[in-house]
């Protein structure tokens, strides 16, 4: 747990109401998947759905209206004109009506205690954190979900951690004092952002080890765009968060990355989890050099 501002109060905090904030854009299986995973939450508290559909052109809208009788107080809202997931996210949020708000994807699937763990977790923190499970494919029933290991917390970066934004939750007092999701950067670390910003203003972050989520594996195209952008994202982040204490990267680590790199280009023709780790790697430092050149800032 980081900082303490109003630390008593968080401790026995309950919210009255707690909405969950769906964002979606033209992936009308991937959205019905993840109500129906919605629609077997086990939390026994009073809640709403909010869908914040960022523009969709097909039949995405339908889908999420066509689960009004299974999820409770669903409501569908425009997210437009802007694009992006922190748009629609804080589209979302500002029609909310609870005072805990919680975040999920539409190409995931939360499990069935998702929820609960998140409240539970936010008795004691302001912002809260879930886990992640890979899988094959997000289509089909929530499969039960395996326990957490002591060596998992909340992920970290260069400098703080934080809590992925497709398994988070947030006090919505919290959220609106903070100004809500970062829409600067549409490539990604809207999480990152509002975490560091939370924790740097006092606020308290906690591991809801039990809010889980169960999300595709990507192949190797997916998975390069994918960290290509985490790449971009950090170069943007350590050049917002350089003035508040982000530790400058220093020359020859980012040297001995690329360095990596090249020696290991045989993994290329090895094994698909070698294959996949290079890919990875490599489109991560290519994030970083973009993001760095883009933010003005030395960061490959």
């Amino acid at each position: 747990m980081n900082g303490s501002h109003n630390l008593g109060a968080a401790i026995e905090w309950r919210p009255h109401l707690a909405s969950v904030v769906v964002p979606t854009r033209n992936r009308p299986e991937g959205l019905g998947a993840q109500l129906g995973a919605l629609s077997r939450q086990t939390y026994a508290g009073a809640w709403e759905v909010v869908v914040a559909d960022n523009s969709s052109t097909d039949g995405t809208v339908e889908v999420a209206r066509r689960w009004a009788n299974d999820v409770p107080q669903i409501r569908v809202v425009t997210a437009s004109p802007g694009r992006g997931v922190a748009y629609a996210r804080n589209v979302g949020a500002a029609a909310a009506r609870g005072d805990f708000l919680a975040f999920c994807d539409d190409d995931d699937l939360v499990c069935p205690h998702w929820l609960d763990a998140l409240v539970e977790a936010a008795r004691h923190a302001h912002l809260v954190g879930g886990r992640t499970e890979r899988v094959t494919t997000t289509v089909g029933s929530v499969q039960p979900c395996s326990p957490a290991t002591p060596d998992q917390g909340l992920p970290r970066t260069f400098f703080l951690p934080y809590a992925l934004g497709g398994t988070s939750g947030i006090r919505a007092d919290v959220f609106r004092t903070l100004g809500g999701w970062s829409e600067r950067n549409a490539y990604g670390g809207e999480d990152v952002d509002l975490s560091w910003r939370a924790q740097l203003s006092g606020y308290t972050l906690d591991f809801a080890p039990e809010a889980v989520i169960r999300c595709p594996r990507r192949g190797p195209e997916a998975s390069f765009r994918r960290f290509y952008l985490f790449g971009r994202a950090e170069a943007g982040l350590y050049a917002r968060f350089r003035d508040r204490g982000a530790p400058r990267p220093r020359l020859p680590a980012m040297l001995r990355g690329w360095a990596w790199l090249v020696l290991h280009l045989p993994d290329l023709a090895a094994s698909p989890e070698r294959r996949m780790h290079w890919v990875r790697t490599a489109a991560l430092r290519c994030g970083r050099l973009v993001g760095g050149v883009r933010n003005g800032v030395l960061y490959i």
